[in-house]
């Protein structure tokens, strides 16, 4: 993925250059392109033309993505057409995503009928965030029936309410891709004239092989829903389904829906409900029917606010002896400490819960998180992965998740995400987890924080001895050098071949996407965090111990006092592989020097 990371102008031509020659060299390392106005490659006036002419001869590009093109101030609707026309020529292209991007009414479509007709590679196409006319929708469908080749169609947010026809044509067009398995409609306003109606043939029709479907934000009615609800208990091979922000759908609508899990012909695993209106009428239902449910691994019910003796109710399910549920998301559901305490009562004994998502949950005390986190104690909990991202805890609460996780040995990742009102002594207090050799946590996020210098040099010394933790997410304004110069010697640790060796060589990342708020991430820690990415921890030792020890000037003395019996093995690992010609000449030249190493008895 080439993306141009806010460098300046100048740089950025060059890099666009660079790009170029990639391209037109049919380059096999470069197999996803990304095109912008801001961090990605930026075409240049005039570049449009050639740049479409050069991925059109390509033979090795899979993904092409456009975002943001109304950030080309010299963009014209002939730049784009010079550009798709080159394109259309191209036959490797797997996906093709499109963001914040104008379609001229779908006329880039007529002008890529070339590529979908003849790509016999192409799966993948995805339209997000854009203004389109029914034109555009018409144009969409008329293209999607010159070939049968897509497993993947994402179409989210159009911005005009006047083109349910154009939808249900487009919907009718994608039925005839029968290897279609993921379908996102999101936000396209299809609850008139047919629409959700097609979607539900498309389900019923026996060569389906639709596994996804996402039709969150569509404003769909109590009738739509009851019409997909049929098309679902009818043995369908669907295992995902979205229906959040489906604020027309009453208790009926959602009976029908809810039906649906009890059905013995149920096939969904994972049902996402986010951002719906639903009362403690559905809240009950939905509990009973989960009750009956014998194929959910996963559950999203974010913010579905309801009463306490409601989700009692709700989570009794999760108490059964046959529970599959594997993933619970309850982002901003407004949880009591009564609720909580259901919560904490109904999974302690839960075998196959390993994800669960308490975030944007701040009603919940401290009295609350302490009876919810001492569930984590239960050494026969499966729980690997826990997101308390902006909870609004406290020093209090960390001090809680600490002492119940010191002795933790299931959970892997940690969410702690925008809490800043965790002090300095609140994480110095949860270093203690890092530093516990029983933790298994290998991703752990504390994005967004309270960070200063002290919590970095406290978090860094934690890892000495930590061979777990591979992802480390820290940012802050007031994080200088000395807090990020105390991973240094913590990664690399020079004072001795020895002490290298004995460094930390599993942290692989400590900030998001590489970027930092605050002071730039040191060179030699970048490097560090790379070694240890692309290597094994026995590999990462190694090079870390000949860059450090050996290629200033070679240092003899480890290898003269090495006691005999251990020299060759030690010698072979810093020379195997042949990696390092200046490394091996070194070696020869100190052998060479020391002939008694190699004296041989000629008695016999």
């Amino acid at each position: 993925e080439d993306r141009n990371d806010g460098i300046g102008q100048d740089t950025a031509a060059s890099y666009s250059e660079q790009v170029r020659r990639h391209i037109e060299s049919d380059d096999p390392d470069l197999v996803k392109l990304m095109i912008g106005s801001s961090d990605y490659y930026i075409l240049r006036e005039g570049d449009w033309e050639r740049e479409g002419k050069a991925i059109g001869k390509n033979t090795q590009l899979k993904e092409i993505s456009l975002y943001d093109l109304y950030g080309y101030s010299q963009m014209a609707k002939e730049d784009l057409e010079k550009f798709f026309y080159g394109l259309a020529a191209n036959q490797s292209i797997e996906k093709l995503s499109f963001s914040c991007c104008s379609l001229f009414d779908g006329e880039i479509f007529c002008i890529l009928n070339p590529f979908f007709k003849s790509n016999q590679n192409f799966k993948i196409l995805e339209i997000e965030n854009y203004e389109i006319w029914p034109e555009g929708l018409r144009s969409i469908a008329k293209a999607l029936r010159h070939f049968d080749s897509l497993t993947e169609f994402k179409l989210i947010r159009v911005d005009d309410g006047d083109a349910e026809g154009e939808a249900r044509e487009l919907i009718q067009a994608l039925s005839e891709h029968f290897g279609l398995t993921k379908l996102f409609l999101r936000g396209v306003l299809i609850e008139k004239n047919g629409c959700v109606a097609a979607v539900a043939t498309l389900l019923q029709n026996p060569k389906s092989k639709l596994t996804v479907l996402d039709l969150s934000g569509n404003d769909i009615d109590d009738e739509e829903a009851a019409s997909l609800a049929t098309s679902l208990s009818g043995g369908s091979t669907l295992k995902e389904l979205s229906l959040g922000s489906s604020f027309s759908i009453t208790e009926a609508g959602w009976q029908a829906i809810f039906d649906v899990l009890q059905s013995s012909s149920c096939t969904l695993e994972k049902l996402s409900l986010q951002s719906n209106q639903f009362n403690d009428t559905s809240a009950l239902s939905l509990s009973n029917a989960l009750k009956n449910n014998a194929t959910l691994k996963a559950l999203e019910l974010g913010n579905f606010n309801v009463t306490n003796e409601c989700w009692r109710a709700l989570f009794e399910f999760l108490q059964r002896p046959n529970c599959r549920m594997e993933e619970l998301n309850l982002r901003s559901v407004g949880i009591s400490d009564q609720a909580a305490a259901s919560l904490a009562n109904s999974v302690y004994n839960n075998s196959s819960l390993k994800s669960l998502s308490l975030s944007d949950n701040r009603e919940i005390t401290i009295e609350g998180w302490a009876v919810l986190l001492a569930v984590l104690q239960n050494p026969n909990l499966a729980l690997e992965s826990l997101d308390l991202s902006q909870t609004g805890i406290s020093d209090d609460v960390v001090h809680a998740l600490t002492n119940t996780m010191v002795n933790n040995a299931k959970l892997r990742e940690l969410n702690l995400r925008n809490n800043p009102d965790v002090t300095t002594a609140g994480w110095e207090a949860f270093s203690d987890v890092i530093r516990s050799p029983h933790s298994a946590l290998e991703r752990l996020d504390l994005w967004d924080n309270s960070i200063n210098d002290d919590t970095m040099i406290s978090m860094a010394t934690s890892l000495a001895d930590n061979k777990k933790l591979k992802e480390l997410l820290l940012n802050g304004w007031s994080i200088t050098s000395n807090g990020w110069m105390a991973f240094s010697p913590v990664l690399c640790n020079t004072l001795s071949i020895m002490d290298t060796f004995r460094s930390n060589h599993t942290l692989q990342t400590v900030c998001e996407e590489g970027h930092i708020m605050g002071f730039p991430l040191p060179e030699d820690i970048r490097l560090f965090l790379q070694i240890n990415r692309e290597n094994s921890n026995s590999q990462a030792a190694r090079l870390k111990i000949i860059q450090h020890h050996f290629r200033e000037g070679f240092n003899a003395q480890p290898f003269v006092d090495m006691e005999l019996n251990i020299l060759p093995h030690a010698i072979a690992w810093m020379g195997r592989d042949g990696r390092s010609d200046e490394l091996n000449n070194e070696l020869y030249d100190f052998f060479k020097s020391k002939p008694m190493l190699f004296e041989v008895n000629r008695k016999n």
